[in-house]
Parts: C-alpha cells; sequence; structure tokens
C-alpha cells in the first residue's frame, strides 16, 4: 500500500489545479489515539466540490484513503450511479471489490435488524478509547448484526445525552472476519466524529418533523435525525429489543462487479480502480422516508417468514449517514 500510496499521491500533486486540491489536518483524534493522522480532503470534479476523509498512522496512507473517498464520492455524477453502497475505490483491483461486497453484506446486515424493528446482539468491548469518551458522558456499545459466511457485520452506537453538548446517536459499522478487529474499525469511525463534537460549540440535530418536511434527502440528514434526543430514544429502545439472531448464506453468484472505466473520470491517468458492486438479493440502502418500494420484501421473508414480515416493517426513517 505504500509504494502504490506514493504513485497516488504523486498523481494528485500533478494535478492539483485540475482537482482544485485542498487538505486539510485534525488533530483532535490524537489525544484518544496518539500518533494518528486524521486528514480531510476536498477536490471539484465537473463543478462540484466533494470530501473525503482518511486516518492511519502513516501519513500516506491516511491521504489516499482521504482522496480515495473523494473521488469514490465524485463518481456518482460522473459515472451516474444512484448511491455509494458497493462502490469502492483502490490501488488494488480484487481489493476494491472485496471492500464492494463487504459493504453491501454490512448495509444489509443493519437493514435486516431495523426494518424489522428487532434488536441487535449486543457484544461486550471495552478500550482505552471507550473509556475515555465514558468520562465526558458518552455511552459506547457495540451490537452483532447478521453473519454471513464471509463474516459479520457489527453496529457500534455512541449515545451522548450526558454529554455537555447532548446529542442522540452516533452510529458506525463495519464488516470482517474477526471481531475484534471490526469493533476497532466501527469505533474509530464513530470516535472520528465524537472527536469533532468536542472541540465545537454547538451541535446540530434535526427532529423528525423537520426530516419529513424536506423536499429532498441526503444521508446527511440521516445523521443529523439521528442526533436528535427525541429520534435516539426510539432508536436506543429498537437496539434494547429481544435480540433477533440472523444468519445468512448468500451465493457468491448474487454478485455483480463493474468495473468502471477510468479513462473516463475527468481526470486522466487515475491510479485507482473503481469498482461497483451489486446484489438485487440484498437489501440497499436508501434515503429519505422508508418508502414500501424501497424495501427489498424477497430478502426480509428470506430471513423471517411472510408472516412476520407481514405488516411488521419499521416505516421510521433509519439514522444511517
Amino acid at each position: 500500500m505504500v509504494e502504490s500510496s506514493k504513485k497516488i499521491i504523486k498523481w494528485s500533486l500533478d494535478n492539483h489545479s485540475k482537482l482544485s486540491l485542498k487538505v486539510e489536518y485534525y488533530s483532535a483524534i490524537n489525544k484518544i489515539i496518539p500518533n494518528k493522522f486524521d486528514i480531510g480532503l476536498y477536490i471539484k470534479i465537473q463543478g462540484s466540490q466533494y470530501y473525503g476523509r482518511g486516518t492511519d498512522t502513516v501519513e500516506e496512507i491516511a491521504y489516499c484513503k482521504a482522496l480515495s473517498e473523494a473521488i469514490e464520492r465524485s463518481s456518482l455524477k460522473v459515472y451516474n450511479i444512484q448511491n455509494t453502497n458497493g462502490l469502492a475505490v483502490h490501488p488494488d483491483l480484487v481489493s476494491a471489490k472485496l471492500i464492494g461486497r463487504n459493504e453491501l453484506l454490512e448495509r444489509d446486515a443493519f437493514f435486516c435488524h431495523y426494518l424489522m424493528g428487532v434488536g441487535f446482539q449486543k457484544i461486550i468491548f471495552k478500550n482505552s478509547i471507550t473509556e475515555y469518551f465514558e468520562n465526558l458522558g458518552i455511552i459506547i456499545n457495540f451490537y452483532k448484526m447478521c453473519s454471513y459466511q464471509y463474516g459479520l457485520g457489527v453496529l457500534c452506537s455512541a449515545h451522548g445525552g450526558n454529554f455537555k453538548l447532548p446529542f442522540g446517536n452516533v452510529t458506525g459499522s463495519a464488516f470482517g472476519q474477526e471481531q475484534y478487529l471490526i469493533c476497532e474499525k466501527s469505533l474509530e469511525e464513530v470516535a472520528r466524529v465524537l472527536c469533532d463534537f468536542s472541540v465545537k460549540e454547538k451541535i446540530c440535530s434535526m427532529d423528525i418533523n423537520k426530516f419529513n418536511s424536506l423536499k429532498k434527502f441526503s444521508f446527511g440528514n440521516h445523521g443529523d435525525l439521528a442526533l436528535d434526543l427525541d429520534y435516539s430514544r426510539e432508536f436506543e429502545k429498537l437496539l434494547s429489543n429481544k435480540p433477533y439472531v440472523i444468519k445468512s448464506e448468500i451465493s457468491m453468484d448474487t454478485f455483480e462487479y463493474v468495473i468502471l472505466d477510468t479513462k473516463l473520470y475527468p481526470v486522466e491517468d487515475l491510479p485507482l480502480n473503481i469498482v461497483k458492486v451489486r446484489s438485487a438479493h440484498l437489501q440497499d440502502i436508501y434515503v429519505g422516508k422508508t418508502d414500501l418500494k424501497k424495501i427489498n420484501y424477497e430478502r426480509l421473508i428470506a430471513i423471517y417468514g411472510q408472516d412476520m414480515v407481514r405488516n411488521n416493517i419499521n416505516m421510521v426513517p433509519h439514522p444511517f449517514d
């Protein structure tokens, strides 16, 4: 990764004018994770600005993660893609396919619980990071989501009702084979947001009425909704519902790997692979109100059975940003 990072960084610097490249370094995370580079990066593609963020103990890798995320988000417009679920950008094609597939499974794992309103299996996981935030009034819990033959999904949820700036929930998730490592990965995603909160003077949230009145939705709106204390109380109830252990077998044949042509990317000689992984058998992520047209009934019925699914869909907008 370090060798490919040099090539990626050189490409971005050679094209910094075309990209309107802007880089920011954040230090708040070093209060809890020493020697961690936290980098934000902006690029402009086809007249629109895109942001990516990356963290790593190696500065070059953190930079490349941030750039890859910005390119991933810009690819929605460039390639006319609906959302980033299953979309992956990586210098190694095999890794890009794996990352995209795992993201599909991770989101499916969450929604197979959430849409039915069934509880998650709680995982006991504590370390110096969770203890640090507990001392600030933020309680962090971990939950096992649906598991597959490829691995399992973990949800990390931080509740800040007793924080100096009270907030509802910040969630992060990850997918993999080693539960301990997945917990660490999902926690890092959440901790980065919490570190941002620690230096803010105000945390902006959105109540359910404001959310429902929106004419156009973004994933950021869902994150703002999750921060609302009233919404959070209902989400916490769902998390504490009786756990429903889900084990699902998903055939490799259900995944479609679309390798996007990087020659079509507006900045030439992109040293990264862009892959969109799809599966009609999994529940996709969506924005806005929970519309029945957005739900993969066949997926839910395969897990719970038709009698349980009928008239039991959780219509409350999800907190996934």
